[in-house]
């Protein structure tokens, strides 16, 4: 059928379909999205039998029997949208579960889509979260109360009466699919949910559903939950450094005033802003290494990235260089895309530089401390020819701290290495190994992707 109208009217009408055309064509894709980051832990069906499974403790959620334990929502009933964004969004800190901040937010909306459409028997209606009314002052009243509800709710049988995850139950838990659970440590003030105050009464109010942490929503009043949270929250180790991703998930190397070199106590790095970037470590570590200190500088030639993490001292009698378990990574991705955080895909490859202190420490092996390596895919990966090692690197240990510094030139012509320009950014993670028991390949701590910058 043909349309009559005035010129004016038809060319409206044009440019309105066409911009409709243009909006509908850029809508995120909620089941690519699924597919790039979040299958290959969860699975191509959402039910938690991913490919990356095997190396993550506790086990990826299986979405399709709709449990979820971070919810603002009653004991038993689904998240609410929004709760389910903001776990994409910022990751679940304690498992191995790290968020996407660096996805529009349209896309984050997407996922969460995707997310809900695995969930079988999905009852109708709409989650309504829970009322949560202004928090009460803390004071030493409330502390010695949130104290005698902490013994009345037997918390020390899981928990342990210090809090610190080594109660006499602690080592039988397990939740609904029979895989065991790491308690809680309360002093070390990582929270699946996040460490503030309203998020520990939530969950002291819904409880952590397929898991043996129930609801106090009937058990314990609202002043009784706010108490507990004090108390709980007064266990904490004031030693604890704070670790907050940028908020725009921008890091930047600034132009150093002369040459870089691998020095990590160079006075250069005073000059170069220090950003705290969270980490999560893929098991259940009794020491979890909660973030890591990134300063990045260049001076047109010269690329230097240095990393910053609180260990004991590596000097133990006894062991031998090629024991030192201290190592840390940098991973970047060859083609600018941010794909699955696990070393990238075979479509999108990382580049990944790599310190291991058995390395610079074996000064017979004449092996280089910093290996500069290619991977697609959680799994093996592969040193690049001796031709193609143009990264160097050192770490320097002092007063309780690993500095580890990276360099290469900011121009590279290897096709398997990142590519930098001065003004550009590049998508960048990071990983870490402590000398934690066994802890080695899979088993590490990692953050989510940054984008890194480098200041004209």
């Amino acid at each position: 059928m043909e349309l009559h109208m005035p010129p004016p009217r038809r060319l409206a009408l044009a440019a309105a379909l066409f911009a409709f055309s243009i909006l509908a064509a850029a809508a995120p894709d909620g089941k690519q999205l699924y597919a790039t980051h979040c299958a290959a832990c969860h699975g191509d069906d959402g039910n938690g039998d991913g490919l990356a499974a095997a190396y993550v403790t506790p086990k990826p959620r299986d979405f399709t029997k709709g449990l979820f334990k971070i919810r603002s929502t009653p004991s038993g009933e689904m998240p609410t949208d929004e709760d389910l964004f903001q776990i994409i969004t910022h990751g679940m800190p304690g498992s191995a579960m790290t968020g996407v901040p660096f996805l529009s937010g349209e896309e984050r909306r997407a996922l969460v889509a995707a997310v809900k459409d695995f969930i079988k028997n999905k009852p109708a209606g709409t989650p309504k979260p829970i009322a949560v009314g202004p928090e009460p002052p803390a004071s030493p009243a409330t502390l010695a109360e949130g104290k005698q509800i902490y013994a009345l709710m037997q918390c020390a049988k899981c928990h342990g009466e210090g809090g610190k995850g080594d109660g006499p139950s602690a080592k039988d838990l397990r939740d609904s699919a029979g895989d065991p659970i790491k308690v809680r440590d309360f002093t070390n003030g990582v929270y699946l949910g996040g460490p503030a105050d309203r998020d520990l009464y939530l969950r002291f109010t819904t409880g952590l559903d397929g898991t043996p942490m129930p609801s106090y929503a009937d058990s314990l009043t609202d002043a009784q939950r706010w108490a507990l949270v004090h108390y709980v929250q007064s266990l904490r180790s004031p030693r604890r450094e704070e670790f907050v991703a940028p908020a725009d998930g921008q890091l930047r190397a600034a132009r150093a005033d002369g040459p870089l070199t691998t020095d990590p106590a160079a006075k250069a790095w005073d000059k170069a802003a220090d950003f705290r970037v969270p980490l999560t470590a893929l098991w259940p570590s009794p020491h979890p290494l909660v973030g890591v200190h990134v300063r990045a500088l260049h001076d047109g030639n010269k690329f230097a990235l240095r990393l910053e993490w609180e260990a004991d001292s590596p000097v133990r009698p006894g062991v031998k260089p090629e024991d030192l378990a201290d190592a840390a990574a940098l991973q970047f991705s060859v083609k600018g895309t941010a794909p699955f955080i696990g070393m990238g895909d075979e479509k999108n490859p990382a580049n990944i530089w790599f310190w291991k202190l058995a390395r610079q420490a074996d000064t017979t092996a004449k092996k280089p401390a910093v290996s500069d390596m290619n991977a697609t895919g959680a799994g093996p990966v592969e040193d690049q020819p001796p031709a193609q090692q143009n990264v160097t690197g050192r770490g320097g240990w002092s007063g309780g701290k690993w500095r580890v510094v990276f360099l290469r030139d900011v121009q590279s012509k290897d096709a398997n290495d990142v590519p930098f320009a001065a003004g550009a950014s590049a998508p960048v993670a990071f990983a870490v190994w402590t000398r934690a028991p066994d802890e080695k390949d899979a088993l590490k701590s990692i953050s989510t992707w940054y984008r890194l910058a480098l200041e004209k």
